[in-house]
């Protein structure tokens, strides 16, 4: 997890678009279950494993776990949690585990020959476990065909170019949410040859049938691409605009200017070509959030500078929809979740205030202390309109529009939660939780 990004300020340059129609092979389509071609896991329950998306989250979890997933010593696990499945991304492949038995769904490999082994629970250490968290991230959520799936990276071994050495690069695999199928496999051939460790992850929610991809070596940022995801294919890639954010149409990113000097860009999630950059941002620019599946800022990304100071700026154009003079505080965090209409940014600092995505309006704020119209508390997680809050009178949900506490006690304090599952990342294990009956 990365929370925020730091770079150094320069002016932007020139945008370069790598054209890379022929640097990437042909998506395998495969509907016949995992990489070992065993059936994928079935499932009765009216929408299967992927639940259904109109159900609440739930206010109240069991504080006793239902079962444990041994993981090994990492803070922020690659997991997402959809429906009723748990996925565990590693460098080598995607599992599923069913939260309601404890039992694996599936084990998902990718056909090209996998560049490292997954981790052994058992085996990791803590400093590696602290590594690999920011080489490997949650999967995340699209919509295929109109269904939901499941898009994991594997770094690969590619065939060779030119009668040279074998290259290496990505696997994108989709599987459906709701039977834990295969839909397809594209192979990714990236820029350049990169020494070192290679790690990716889809950013941000996918739109419109396209998924923008952050790629990383020894877990610092390298570049992007984009995918598209009903007729699997690489729409382009760059290595001079590292991703950090996105929404909907547009991405921001790092833009690398060639002589150890970055700026905020804008891009476009279909083509790439730059949308805006902030030229007069200087000194160290902190930018982005944290990342979990189907999580970020919404229309908005934060941003801080030593020139101008922390504000929300629209993804869509680099303008600024909130700053210091309007109530933001560099100490706050900003998230919301995919299904959310609000985005919530609070600091222990600070407070916390929230604003609707379709106008920016502030819906509410609140200044830090105890009282009933203060913020107190630290949000473990958010899902749809509805945030889980750690506070020293014990765990409650809030719904984010209005700020109000619609959970007094929620029983746990979930690292990720929804209508049929809550989850806690212990530091070792993933504990699932049931909703309360």
């Amino acid at each position: 997890m990365r929370s925020p990004l730091r770079k150094p300020a320069g002016v932007l340059a020139a945008a370069v678009l790598v054209a890379t129609a022929a640097c990437s092979g042909e998506a395998i389509r495969d509907d016949r279950g995992d990489a070992d071609g065993t059936p994928g896991a079935r499932s009765t329950r009216g929408l299967g494993f992927s639940g259904d998306p109109k159900v609440r989250p739930a206010l109240a979890f069991e504080r006793r776990p239902a079962h444990v997933i041994p993981f090994g010593p990492m803070e922020h696990p690659p997991v997402t949690l959809y429906g009723r499945a748990v996925w565990i991304a590693d460098e080598a492949g995607v599992t599923a585990v069913d939260v309601t038995t404890g039992r694996t769904i599936t084990r998902v490999k990718p056909r090209h020959k996998p560049l490292y082994e997954a981790h052994q629970p058992q085996r990791l250490t803590k400093d590696e476990g602290e590594y690999l968290q920011y080489r490997v991230l949650p999967p995340q959520v699209a919509q295929i065909n109109g269904a939901p799936a499941v898009l994991a990276i594997v770094p690969v071994e590619l065939g060779t170019r030119n009668g040279g050495a074998p290259q290496n690069g990505f696997e994108v695999i989709a599987v459906r949410a709701a039977d834990a199928k295969v839909i397809w496999r594209l192979p990714v051939d990236i820029d350049g040859e990169p020494d070192g460790r290679l790690g990716a992850s889809v950013w941000r929610p996918p739109y419109h049938g396209m998924a923008a991809v952050q790629w990383t070596v020894d877990g610092g940022l390298r570049g992007t691409f984009a995918i598209a995801l009903e007729k699997p294919r690489l729409l382009w890639q760059r290595t001079d605009f590292e991703l950090i954010d996105g929404y909907q149409q547009a991405l921001v990113g790092f833009r690398d200017n060639g002589d150890d000097t970055y700026t905020i860009a804008g891009a476009s999630l279909a083509d790439g070509r730059d949308l805006w950059n902030l030229s007069e941002l200087s000194g160290e620019i902190s930018a982005g959030g944290r990342y979990d599946e189907s999580y970020g800022g919404g229309p908005w990304s934060l941003v801080d500078d030593d020139a101008l100071g922390a504000r929300l700026v629209e993804i869509a154009t680099g303008d600024t929809a909130l700053s210091g003079k309007t109530g933001l505080n560099a100490d706050m965090t900003c998230g919301m979740r995919e299904g959310g209409s609000a985005v919530l940014c609070t600091s222990k600092k600070a407070g916390a205030l929230a604003l609707d995505v379709g106008t920016g309006d502030v819906l509410w704020e609140r200044a830090p202390g105890t009282g009933p119209d203060a913020w107190s508390g630290t949000v473990s997680t958010i899902t749809k309109d509805y945030a889980y809050v750690d506070r020293s009178d014990g765990p409650v949900v809030i719904d984010v529009r209005s700020g109000k506490v619609v959970g007094a006690d929620s029983g746990i304090v979930p690292d990720r939660a929804n209508a049929y599952a809550g989850l806690v990342f212990t530091g070792t294990d993933i504990e699932i939780h049931l909703p309360r009956s």
